[in-house]
């Protein structure tokens, strides 16, 4: 009996002596991790804010993370606890992007990847606008969407442009190119001279038809005069030209006949009013003259005039029309041929550069009495 109670006894105390150590528990290690659910996510063309859940672990107690990225179209926020999100921009190309970038935690050995992709857009590539439109001349800045690249402007009739799809503008340009060098020149050889860079500002298109709409185009060409870009198109309607009611008095004034047997003749213009500027002129008269012909033929010299000077010469349109087609009484002296009969004439110039009146005329003759 004494043997039973000093085993048992001896028993339960090894038994109490174990249970300390039978209670207590490892400590839990936690491997440091970074990971998220998604690290592949699509970015709509529109742009937007993307979310990415993510789990952090074995980091400490409000643990900071940072994104290291090369990209500029995308800026992280890690504010809220256990989600990233990206702002993506806007798509600004037609080809297909994509960013990688890594998240890290600073102080730990914890690193993670995470890809944006986002497909291409199809943005215009040039950028039209006006900043005025009168009779005949629309003034606007030309805004290409790459200023690295090459491209070229057009300017057609509204009508003209129509339904014509964009290569058969193409060819319409080339051959129109081709042409103007009269056939001299292969386009390669055309390329650079035509060929503009850049953001061109204040292009003045003059010389429209009043009341007429016309397209203005553009698109990206390479060094061999091919077509890169789709063609951006922008359509205008010049305003209806103001004719003018200033009246006009004409005087000849025959002089003496010189030994020639010609008589120099002395012309005087006046306006009745001192703001109109108009262009003066002679030739032989005919009877049934086509006054309406004078005006287009006189037009048209008067657009050449004026391109040569506001192109070559820098010089503004509104000086070209004041210097050269001024306002006030005007004089001309010459001496036509004998025993001919003569039309002097005068026609009112806007500042359009645009002819906005009737024929105003006298006829003379230089018969030898």
């Amino acid at each position: 009996m004494e043997r039973f109670i000093k085993e048992n006894l001896w028993a339960a105390l090894v038994s109490a002596a174990l249970l300390p150590v039978a209670c207590e528990k490892e400590p839990v290690v936690v491997e440091p991790r970074l990971d998220f659910e998604n690290a592949v996510v699509e970015a709509p063309v529109e742009g937007g804010v993307l979310e990415l859940p993510y789990v952090l672990e074995g980091a400490g107690e409000s643990p900071v993370l940072k994104a290291v990225c090369d990209e500029e179209w995308l800026a992280f926020d890690f504010t809220e606890q256990n989600m990233l999100r990206i702002t993506v921009n806007a798509t600004d190309t037609r080809e297909r992007r994509t960013a990688d970038a890594r998240i890290i935690v600073p102080g730990h050995a914890l690193e993670a990847e995470v890809t944006v992709e986002q497909g291409g857009g199809e943005l215009p590539d040039f950028t039209f606008t006006f900043h005025d439109i009168t009779e005949s001349i629309a003034t606007l800045d030309i805004i290409p969407y790459d200023t690295e690249a090459g491209y070229i402007t057009f300017l057609r009739l509204a009508d003209e442009v129509g339904n014509l799809s964009d290569d058969e503008l193409h060819e319409l340009d080339v051959q129109y190119w081709i042409d103007s060098y009269y056939g001299m020149y292969g386009i390669e050889e055309i390329m650079p001279l035509v060929t503009l860079y850049g953001n061109k500002f204040n292009e003045r298109m003059f010389s429209l038809v009043p009341d007429t709409e016309y397209c203005i185009y553009a698109y990206g060409v390479d060094a061999q005069g091919e077509r890169l870009t789709p063609v951006t198109k922008a359509w205008f309607t010049a305003e209806t030209l103001e004719m003018s009611d200033t009246s006009f008095e004409i005087m000849v004034t025959k002089g003496t006949e010189n030994e020639k047997g010609q008589i120099p003749v002395h012309i005087t213009y006046k306006p009745d009013d001192n703001e109109t500027n108009y262009l003066t002129g002679f030739t032989v008269w005919s009877e049934g003259m086509d006054m309406d012909a004078l005006i287009e033929q006189q037009q048209i010299i008067l657009n050449d005039f004026i391109v040569k000077n506001m192109t070559f010469g820098a010089i503004p349109l509104e000086d070209v029309i004041a210097h050269y087609y001024p306002a006030g009484e005007q004089s001309d002296d010459f001496t036509p041929m004998k025993d001919y009969e003569f039309v002097v004439y005068c026609m009112c110039v806007a500042p359009c550069g645009l002819i906005n009146s009737e024929v105003i005329y006298k006829t003379f003759d230089t018969f030898v009495e």
